[in-house]
């Protein structure tokens, strides 16, 4: 009896023992394919954004800004049965979030801070003044953290050295500042919201803005109700203002930023990318792509 129980044990073992290796081989293969079908979504996204982007090189400039930015434009693949929208807005009226950082940082210039932390101390935060600190320490000019004392510098956490290239990245800070102050008025910043009024984007580029006002989010970051003549000086003063170094004008921007959703069937794919919609050909290209998925 003692000797079957044995046998019965060393049995259940060894089934064990390949129901997990079968598991195994069933999870690895499940990821093999979730992979294939990323690498099928990514390259249909490229396809998409480099269809798009031939769309892009023969539009008017202006006429594009008038007709098609800040709504939906469906692109429908009969072939494949792909649904597609494109999104795009324009970044000349919105500012630079990285160039206000490193004019605040090299320069102490106040106008560069202004629409900061006027944005954040409306969303009433309780310290805004910490979360301001805490985007300066992207800024990473000798690789030492710039917020000393702070659970950034004890961890020695570094975010984009010095360049912000997503809402990713203030996810992460915000994430920092939830964990130090428990503040829930920082869970108000979302995607959406932070980038009506800031876009991310290298500073070495001199900003290229509009005569038009900026949008009226961009307006209550400077002090103003409204869109109006005032808030358009104002704008322009602050972007002046970190516009202070000798940029070569030749790589002046006239940026857009698009983003692409692919359905296909019960999935949603996404990414956004930039692009120079300038009304000379030459200089119309694709800029940066952010994000994927």
């Amino acid at each position: 009896m003692q000797r079957k129980a044995v046998v019965l044990l060393i049995t259940l073992g060894f089934i064990a023992i390949i129901t997990m290796l079968v598991l195994h081989t069933v999870s690895l293969t499940k990821q093999s394919f979730d992979e294939l079908l990323d690498i099928k979504a990514e390259n249909q996204m490229m396809l998409l954004i480099t269809n798009f982007e031939d769309i892009l090189k023969k539009q008017n400039a202006k006429d594009f800004r008038d007709n098609f930015m800040d709504q939906d434009i469906p692109i429908i693949d009969s072939k494949s049965g792909l649904n597609v929208t494109v999104h795009c807005k324009d970044l000349t009226t919105r500012f630079n979030l990285n160039k206000l950082l490193s004019c605040i940082i090299k320069t102490n210039n106040t106008q560069c801070a202004k629409p900061i932390v006027n944005y954040l101390d409306k969303k009433e935060l309780s310290d805004y003044y910490l979360f301001l600190e805490m985007l300066k320490d992207t800024y990473d000019i000798d690789h030492k953290e710039g917020l000393g004392g702070s659970e950034l510098a004890i961890e020695d956490m570094d975010f984009q050295e010095g360049n912000i290239t997503s809402f990713k990245t203030i996810s992460r800070i915000k994430d920092e500042y939830f964990k130090l102050l428990k503040d829930p008025k920082v869970l108000d910043i979302t995607k959406e919201d932070f980038e009506k009024v800031f876009y991310f984007y290298e500073e070495i580029y001199k900003d290229n803005n509009l005569t038009t006002p900026p949008n009226q989010e961009v307006c209550l970051s400077l002090g103003y109700e409204e869109s109006n003549q005032e808030c358009q000086d104002s704008f322009n003063t602050v972007v002046n203002s970190s516009n202070s170094k000798p940029y070569d004008t030749n790589k002046t921007k006239s940026l857009i930023q698009c983003s692409i959703k692919l359905y296909n069937g019960d999935n949603i794919n996404q990414t956004t990318f930039k692009y120079n919609l300038s009304d000379k050909n030459k200089e119309k290209k694709l800029e940066s792509i952010d994000e994927f998925f």
